[in-house]
């Protein structure tokens, strides 16, 4: 649980120290597209195809959240905690401008920030009504609108490739959390995961083609750790990626051709950032160091 917010930041852009080459590791060739963007400790890394590091910041936050690269690769939304407030908000770091600007404030956490495809508007997780709940805002943090006033706690949105439909999290129907779609404005709700089941589907995200998704379910973990699986959407061709046993692993997310997926896991202590067949198969290290690497996001 994160904290309540004491202090609401201001909308004023923060210069970014100057982007740095990270850290040299053992790069291994990532695929699928130019950049490979992840957060390794409290420093936001961009890998290029070849999985070397070509940029990286170091932010005065923590407790980073899942990153969202615009469709011009220009913005990446993050979430974090702010280490002198405390609060968890939503921003939006310029790329080209080297800076990094809020764009939530005021009670309740905000997080889990995805861009639509187009690039008009942003979806996201609030707790600001006392729940967590879906909203869509403009690029600027303006413009928010709720999309989920139903009971039951609904989060980790994404935007279907056309725009059209959101894929999300929730327990509307039970306690343990289930995989559902929606329209843009909240509804013709469909349910993704089997009904009555006994374990938590979650972390959705949908695949290039809009036809499939992939998410982390603890459905084969006694432990209650998860696995990264594959499915379409009528619920069909439901494949387990990885076999970890293991550690856990999370923030799973496409490459832009659909061939690749990454992750992070714990399997080895720490957190790695890994790559795998999105058809399944082994997979591979990214960049193995010592620092605690999560929350992957492809970008063009």
């Amino acid at each position: 649980v994160t904290p309540t917010p004491t202090i609401q930041p201001s909308s004023t852009p923060l210069t970014l120290p100057t982007a740095t080459p990270p850290p040299t590791g053992v790069p291994t060739p990532i695929g699928g597209s130019p950049t490979l963007t992840y957060f390794a400790d409290n420093a936001l890394t961009v890998l290029d195809q070849v999985g070397n590091g070509v940029e990286s910041y170091q932010l005065s936050l923590t407790d980073f959240g899942p990153t969202s690269l615009s469709p011009d690769g220009a913005t990446l939304l993050i979430d974090a905690v702010d280490t002198q407030t405390r609060s968890r908000q939503i921003y939006a770091i310029d790329r080209t401008r080297n800076r990094i600007t809020p764009l939530t404030s005021g009670e309740g956490d905000n997080f889990h920030a995805s861009w639509r495809p187009d690039g008009q508007e942003i979806v996201f997780t609030s707790t600001r009504d006392g729940k967590a709940d879906i909203y869509v805002m403009d690029p600027d943090g303006n413009g928010v609108r709720l999309v989920t006033p139903e009971p039951g706690e609904h989060q980790y949105p994404s935007f279907s490739p056309d725009g059209s439909r959101i894929l999300f999290e929730s327990t509307r129907e039970e306690q343990q959390w289930a995989l559902f779609t929606m329209d843009a404005q909240g509804g013709l709700v469909t349910r993704l995961s089997t009904p009555g089941k006994i374990f938590n589907d979650r972390q959705p995200r949908w695949a290039p083609d809009g036809e499939q998704i992939v998410f982390v379910s603890d459905r084969d973990r006694s432990s209650g750790e998860y696995e990264v699986y594959v499915q379409r959407l009528d619920g069909s061709e439901n494949q387990r990626v990885t076999n970890f046993n293991i550690g856990s692993a999370g923030g799973p997310t496409w490459s832009p051709d659909g061939t690749l997926l990454a992750f992070f896991s714990n399997q080895n202590g720490t957190n790695d950032i890994y790559t795998v067949d999105s058809t399944g198969g082994e997979p591979r290290a990214v960049l193995q160091t010592e620092a605690d690497e999560r929350w992957p996001s492809w970008g063009r």
